[in-house]
């Protein structure tokens, strides 16, 4: 449940502008706490707050980690790279843009394979 109530603050964040909202939406119960230990720095990382910063979290399985920050503030970056450091580690910044449009369907393919439950040699189902 927790998780879930930070998704849709999340949704709610990105969908308002509210960006007080951010930091509490970024938190999480589900990977965060049990992958801490494998990504030094990180729980400083989530707890990092500074003007234009909206939040951070770890993204996918680690040790890789998101920065959300509002336009022209990108020294926060530099936070976060800065703890990476303090804590023995080494981090490269990979600048992405939000697309303004959304989502975008680049190519539509759908294939579709239908097998017949049959029996095979050895007398099971394939």
């Amino acid at each position: 449940v927790f998780n879930l109530q930070r998704a849709t603050l999340l949704v709610a964040a990105l969908a308002t502008g509210d960006s007080t909202a951010f930091p509490t939406a970024f938190e999480d119960q589900i990977h965060q706490p049990y992958r801490a230990g494998l990504v030094p720095g990180l729980e400083e990382i989530l707890k990092l707050r500074a003007p234009g910063l909206l939040g951070c979290a770890l993204s996918g399985a680690g040790p890789s980690v998101v920065v959300l920050y509002r336009r022209g503030s990108e020294e926060v970056c530099d936070l976060v790279r800065d703890v990476f450091r303090r804590h023995g580690q080494t981090a490269e910044i990979i600048w992405s843009n939000v697309a303004p449009s959304g989502y975008e369907l680049l190519r539509e393919e759908c294939v579709y394979e239908r097998r017949d439950r049959q029996d095979d040699e050895s007398g099971g189902l394939t």
